[in-house]
């Protein structure tokens, strides 16, 4: 299982995020964005999940992988 951080334009946008991977079963914790990273909203999503392009239908800004507490940004196809 891989470790995501999900940057967004609004906090609606995390909350979406948030329900959308409690239905769906998907490790998610909303806290703030790390200095490190940047986001218009000032909220981000941890997300613990195999398969990214499940969340392909959230309003999503940026998507970083997580390796203890260093960030690459993930480049979509």
């Amino acid at each position: 299982m891989n470790n995501y951080v999900l940057t967004f334009n609004t906090q609606l946008d995390a909350i979406i995020a948030k329900k959308y991977c409690e239905k769906s079963n998907i490790q998610c914790k909303l806290a703030p964005v790390p200095r490190c990273l940047s986001s218009s909203c000032g909220t981000c999503a941890f997300v613990k999940i195999d398969n990214i392009s499940l969340l392909s239908n959230l309003q999503i800004e940026e998507i970083f992988i997580s390796n203890s507490g260093e960030y690459k940004k993930y480049e979509r196809c």
